[in-house]
């Protein structure tokens, strides 16, 4: 027989004493141990695979199966606990087994946290913005687009403005005075375009060739760099033309118009629009959850390990190939340390891991509570729809079928909108209109100042 106890409960930490008796454990074991010498895996000199008799296999099988026994039922042992408790573990913190009672019983104690419970508030007085777009705009929007990727530019002896390109030469150092090599050497920016922060880009604008500036670039919340700038060149922008000629190649059919241009960006936008503004919305509630839901109380075991993992994943990252590749202590001990270095890193990150694990809590809570599901079709659809922006979408769609990935990644989005719509009739909308190439920045978490 197999029993358990509760130990200890404190906060969300929890300790339970699970028992399994010598008895229940041998008839498992005796059938991990028959299950393994059937399967054809074992291989012994002079017999043939599967065919190996108990008594000889047995030895070479009892590990094995010893660890199979103990963890089935384990298993069953925890999961009688917690179909009583009512509780969903969320981390392991520790497990210790041995035989006790002279080797008649098994006692494994097992220290876990657990998911708070969530209970669902009345959002019907919370305000969240609900962005609204124009379709027709957001065709305009994209036609600029078009202009945008096929402009030219000429060299100008003049200040630099906005859409200008400037290619320039810069020096950068941390705040320690050491080198920054990725942003050290030639480069080049558009004056106002999203691909630096608003701030750098602006210190361009009435800069000559010729002109050397210091000013900073930050990367992060927590780290910016000094850089020493000399600008090199300016030149002018002028925007690409979206012709017949043009249109017919973009969209493979002569005698195209800009009419069948704009109806072939309609195609695909109202997906997306429908996509973008359900994901600014959700981003909104996320930020009112988290007001909301500012006192619930979350694991601290779960926090840290996300922590260490980021931490961790850093260090892999950074790590030159050329290195020895650390072991799994080793790599364990270096992410410590560098944790232990960097403490105010460590409480950032702590934050915002404790921030988003209050925000999948509170919608674990509503896809329960408000029975939302996804069905099969649904993914389906979802896939369908999607195939259209590709070149070939009969063999989008299938391979989407078999990529488990791929599917999982379509349901979760699929109910991360299903969520959204439900949270429009919870919320008090405050709908705002908007540029859709803004909503897209905004949700690509690029600053629009």
């Amino acid at each position: 027989m197999s029993s358990f106890k509760l130990v200890s409960s404190e906060g969300l930490t929890r300790e339970v004493k699970l028992s399994i008796s010598r008895d229940l454990f041998e008839k498992e074991y005796n059938k991990e141990v028959k299950k393994l010498v059937a399967s054809k895996k074992l291989s012994l000199p002079g017999f043939r695979p599967g065919k190996v008799p108990l008594s000889v296999a047995e030895p070479y099988v009892r590990q094995d199966a010893s660890n199979a026994a103990a963890q089935k039922l384990e298993n069953e042992a925890f999961t009688a606990y917690l179909k009583t408790s009512e509780e969903r573990p969320i981390i392991i913190n520790s497990r210790k087994a041995d035989w006790v009672e002279e080797g008649k019983e098994l006692e494994v104690t097992l220290n876990f946290d657990v998911a708070p419970k969530v209970e669902l508030k009345d959002f019907s007085n919370v305000e969240v913005e609900f962005p609204v777009i124009s379709e027709e705009s957001a065709v305009e929007e994209m036609i600029l687009a078009l202009r945008q990727q096929r402009s030219t530019y000429e060299l100008k002896d003049k200040a630099a403005a906005l859409d200008d390109l400037v290619i320039f030469e810069s020096e950068a150092t941390d705040e320690n005075g050491l080198p920054y090599a990725a942003f050290t050497g030639k480069n080049n920016l558009v004056v106002g375009s999203y691909q630096y922060p608003a701030d750098f880009s602006g210190d361009f604008v009435g800069r000559k060739a010729g002109d050397e500036f210091e000013t900073k670039f930050k990367v992060s919340e927590d780290k910016e760099f000094n850089l020493k700038v000399k600008v090199l060149e300016v030149k002018e922008r002028t925007l690409g033309e979206v012709d017949e000629a043009f249109i017919s190649e973009f969209l493979n059919k002569k005698n195209a118009t800009l009419d069948d241009l704009k109806a072939e960006i309609k195609k695909n936008l109202k997906r997306e629009i429908k996509a973008h503004t359900l994901k600014y919305f959700l981003n909104r509630t996320d930020e009112k959850f988290l007001e909301l839901y500012s006192d619930l109380e979350v694991s601290k075991g779960i926090v840290d390990f996300y922590v260490y993992r980021r931490f961790e994943a850093y260090l892999l990252n950074t790590t030159p190939s050329n290195q020895p590749r650390l072991s799994g202590k080793e790599l364990f001990d270096a992410t410590n340390e560098l944790m232990k270095k960097d403490p105010d890193t460590v409480a950032v990150l702590t934050n915002e891991e404790r921030n988003n694990l209050r925000i999948e809590l509170v919608h674990e809570a509503l896809v329960r509570d408000l029975n939302i599901t996804v069905t099969d079709e649904e993914v389906e659809q979802y896939i369908e729809d999607l195939s259209v922006m590709f070149e070939d979408p009969i063999e989008y769609k299938h391979q989407s079928r078999k990529n488990k990935q791929l599917l999982e990644s379509s349901r979760n989005e699929v109910l991360s909108q299903k969520v959204a719509l439900k949270l429009k009739t919870l919320f008090k909308l405050k709908e705002v209109e908007m540029p859709y190439t803004d909503l897209v920045r905004i949700n690509q978490g690029q600053d629009l100042a």
